[in-house]
Protein backbone atom coordinates (compact mmCIF):
# COMPACT_ATOMS: atom_id res chain seq x y z
CA UNK A 1 0.00 0.00 0.00
CA UNK A 2 2.25 2.73 -1.26
CA UNK A 3 -0.24 5.47 -2.15
CA UNK A 4 -2.19 5.60 1.13
CA UNK A 5 -5.41 4.17 -0.31
CA UNK A 6 -7.10 1.07 1.01
CA UNK A 7 -8.92 -1.76 -0.75
CA UNK A 8 -12.27 0.04 -1.00
CA UNK A 9 -10.65 3.10 -2.55
CA UNK A 10 -8.72 0.92 -4.98
CA UNK A 11 -11.90 -0.98 -5.85
CA UNK A 12 -13.58 2.33 -6.64
CA UNK A 13 -10.78 3.03 -9.13
CA UNK A 14 -11.63 -0.16 -11.00
CA UNK A 15 -10.90 -3.89 -11.04
CA UNK A 16 -7.35 -3.54 -12.34
CA UNK A 17 -6.49 -1.17 -9.50
CA UNK A 18 -7.96 -3.54 -6.91
CA UNK A 19 -6.17 -6.51 -8.45
CA UNK A 20 -2.83 -4.66 -8.38
CA UNK A 21 -3.45 -3.55 -4.80
CA UNK A 22 -4.07 -7.10 -3.58
CA UNK A 23 -1.16 -8.49 -5.57
CA UNK A 24 1.17 -5.96 -3.94
CA UNK A 25 1.00 -8.04 -0.75
CA UNK A 26 3.00 -11.24 -0.46
CA UNK A 27 0.90 -13.83 1.40
CA UNK A 28 4.08 -15.62 2.53
CA UNK A 29 5.28 -12.52 4.38
CA UNK A 30 3.66 -11.95 7.81
CA UNK A 31 3.00 -8.26 7.09
CA UNK A 32 1.62 -9.09 3.65
CA UNK A 33 -0.65 -11.77 5.10
CA UNK A 34 -1.91 -9.34 7.73
CA UNK A 35 -2.60 -6.71 5.06
CA UNK A 36 -4.45 -9.26 2.94
CA UNK A 37 -6.55 -10.31 5.93
CA UNK A 38 -7.52 -6.69 6.53
CA UNK A 39 -8.25 -6.18 2.83
CA UNK A 40 -10.47 -9.28 2.65
CA UNK A 41 -12.39 -8.10 5.68
CA UNK A 42 -12.86 -4.64 4.16
CA UNK A 43 -14.01 -6.11 0.83
CA UNK A 44 -16.36 -8.70 2.34
CA UNK A 45 -19.51 -6.58 2.11
CA UNK A 46 -18.97 -6.14 -1.65
CA UNK A 47 -17.62 -9.64 -2.23
CA UNK A 48 -20.21 -10.47 -4.89
CA UNK A 49 -19.08 -7.49 -6.97
CA UNK A 50 -15.44 -8.57 -6.90
CA UNK A 51 -15.90 -12.34 -7.03
CA UNK A 52 -13.56 -12.94 -10.00
CA UNK A 53 -10.72 -10.94 -8.43
CA UNK A 54 -11.31 -12.57 -5.06
CA UNK A 55 -11.35 -16.08 -6.56
CA UNK A 56 -7.95 -15.34 -8.08
CA UNK A 57 -6.86 -14.32 -4.57
CA UNK A 58 -8.20 -17.57 -3.14
CA UNK A 59 -6.10 -19.48 -5.68
CA UNK A 60 -3.03 -17.38 -4.94
CA UNK A 61 -3.29 -17.74 -1.17
CA UNK A 62 -4.06 -21.48 -1.21
CA UNK A 63 -1.13 -22.06 -3.58
CA UNK A 64 1.12 -20.15 -1.16
CA UNK A 65 -0.07 -22.48 1.64
CA UNK A 66 0.78 -25.48 -0.53
CA UNK A 67 4.25 -24.13 -1.39
CA UNK A 68 5.14 -23.13 2.17
CA UNK A 69 3.26 -25.38 4.59
CA UNK A 70 5.63 -24.58 7.47
CA UNK A 71 5.08 -20.83 7.10
CA UNK A 72 2.11 -19.58 9.10
CA UNK A 73 1.70 -16.36 7.12
CA UNK A 74 -0.22 -17.72 4.12
CA UNK A 75 -2.47 -19.67 6.48
CA UNK A 76 -3.31 -16.42 8.27
CA UNK A 77 -4.33 -14.88 4.94
CA UNK A 78 -6.26 -18.02 3.97
CA UNK A 79 -8.19 -18.10 7.25
CA UNK A 80 -9.43 -14.59 6.44
CA UNK A 81 -11.34 -16.07 3.49
CA UNK A 82 -14.04 -16.84 6.06
CA UNK A 83 -14.96 -13.13 5.92
CA UNK A 84 -16.62 -13.89 2.57
CA UNK A 85 -19.10 -16.34 4.07
CA UNK A 86 -22.75 -15.32 4.01
CA UNK A 87 -22.20 -12.09 2.11
CA UNK A 88 -24.71 -12.88 -0.66
CA UNK A 89 -21.79 -13.76 -2.90
CA UNK A 90 -23.03 -17.12 -4.17
CA UNK A 91 -20.58 -17.41 -7.06
CA UNK A 92 -17.66 -16.55 -4.79
CA UNK A 93 -18.75 -18.93 -2.04
CA UNK A 94 -19.30 -21.75 -4.54
CA UNK A 95 -15.92 -21.02 -6.11
CA UNK A 96 -14.18 -21.16 -2.74
CA UNK A 97 -15.94 -24.41 -1.89
CA UNK A 98 -14.87 -25.92 -5.22
CA UNK A 99 -11.26 -24.93 -4.51
CA UNK A 100 -11.29 -26.40 -1.00
CA UNK A 101 -12.82 -29.79 -1.78
CA UNK A 102 -9.99 -31.26 -3.91
CA UNK A 103 -7.39 -30.00 -1.46
CA UNK A 104 -8.85 -32.21 1.27
CA UNK A 105 -6.97 -35.07 -0.39
CA UNK A 106 -3.60 -33.33 -0.60
CA UNK A 107 -0.54 -34.85 1.01
CA UNK A 108 0.23 -31.60 2.87
CA UNK A 109 -1.32 -31.97 6.33
CA UNK A 110 -1.53 -28.24 7.02
CA UNK A 111 -3.49 -27.68 3.80
CA UNK A 112 -5.91 -30.53 4.57
CA UNK A 113 -6.45 -29.07 8.03
CA UNK A 114 -7.06 -25.55 6.71
CA UNK A 115 -9.44 -26.76 4.01
CA UNK A 116 -11.43 -28.95 6.42
CA UNK A 117 -11.85 -25.97 8.73
CA UNK A 118 -12.77 -23.49 5.97
CA UNK A 119 -15.08 -25.88 4.17
CA UNK A 120 -17.46 -25.64 7.12
CA UNK A 121 -17.90 -21.96 6.27
CA UNK A 122 -18.68 -22.58 2.60
CA UNK A 123 -20.74 -25.76 2.60
CA UNK A 124 -24.27 -25.65 1.27
CA UNK A 125 -27.05 -27.02 3.47
CA UNK A 126 -27.07 -30.81 3.20
CA UNK A 127 -23.95 -30.66 1.00
CA UNK A 128 -23.49 -34.38 0.30
CA UNK A 129 -20.18 -33.95 -1.55
CA UNK A 130 -18.60 -31.96 1.29
CA UNK A 131 -20.08 -34.21 3.97
CA UNK A 132 -18.69 -37.29 2.23
CA UNK A 133 -15.26 -35.68 1.87
CA UNK A 134 -15.18 -34.63 5.52
CA UNK A 135 -16.41 -38.05 6.61
CA UNK A 136 -13.41 -39.60 4.85
CA UNK A 137 -11.18 -37.24 6.85
CA UNK A 138 -12.44 -38.75 10.10
CA UNK A 139 -9.92 -41.52 9.34
CA UNK A 140 -7.07 -39.14 8.43
CA UNK A 141 -3.66 -39.98 9.90
CA UNK A 142 -3.35 -36.47 11.39
CA UNK A 143 -5.43 -35.88 14.53
CA UNK A 144 -5.86 -32.17 13.78
CA UNK A 145 -7.35 -32.93 10.36
CA UNK A 146 -9.69 -35.47 12.00
CA UNK A 147 -10.56 -32.90 14.65
CA UNK A 148 -11.53 -30.16 12.17
CA UNK A 149 -13.55 -32.64 10.10
CA UNK A 150 -15.28 -33.81 13.29
CA UNK A 151 -16.10 -30.25 14.39
CA UNK A 152 -17.62 -29.31 11.04
CA UNK A 153 -19.65 -32.50 10.77
CA UNK A 154 -20.77 -32.29 14.39
CA UNK A 155 -21.88 -28.66 13.96
CA UNK A 156 -23.98 -29.66 10.95
CA UNK A 157 -25.41 -32.76 12.60
CA UNK A 158 -23.79 -34.84 9.85
CA UNK A 159 -21.58 -37.24 11.81
CA UNK A 160 -22.00 -40.81 10.59
CA UNK A 161 -24.49 -42.86 12.59
CA UNK A 162 -22.69 -44.51 15.48
CA UNK A 163 -19.43 -42.62 14.91
CA UNK A 164 -17.33 -42.44 18.04
CA UNK A 165 -13.99 -40.62 17.98
CA UNK A 166 -10.92 -42.41 19.28
CA UNK A 167 -9.55 -41.67 22.73
CA UNK A 168 -6.96 -39.13 21.50
CA UNK A 169 -9.66 -37.33 19.53
CA UNK A 170 -11.99 -37.29 22.55
CA UNK A 171 -9.23 -35.75 24.66
CA UNK A 172 -8.55 -33.13 21.99
CA UNK A 173 -12.25 -32.26 21.79
CA UNK A 174 -12.43 -31.88 25.55
CA UNK A 175 -9.30 -29.67 25.60
CA UNK A 176 -10.64 -27.40 22.85
CA UNK A 177 -14.33 -27.27 23.83
CA UNK A 178 -14.91 -24.08 25.77
CA UNK A 179 -18.71 -24.19 25.59
CA UNK A 180 -18.95 -25.23 29.25
CA UNK A 181 -17.13 -22.03 30.22
CA UNK A 182 -18.93 -19.52 28.01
Amino acid sequence: MTDGSGPKERAAQGPDSLRAYLRSFDPTDPQGAQALSAAYEALAEDAARFHEILLAEVDRVLQACEREPENGAPFLAASALAFFRGKSAGALETGIRMRLLPRLGMSVVQVRRLCADLLGDFMKPHDREAIDALTRLLADRDFRVRHFAFLVLEERGALPQGYRPGLADQILKRLTDWSDYL
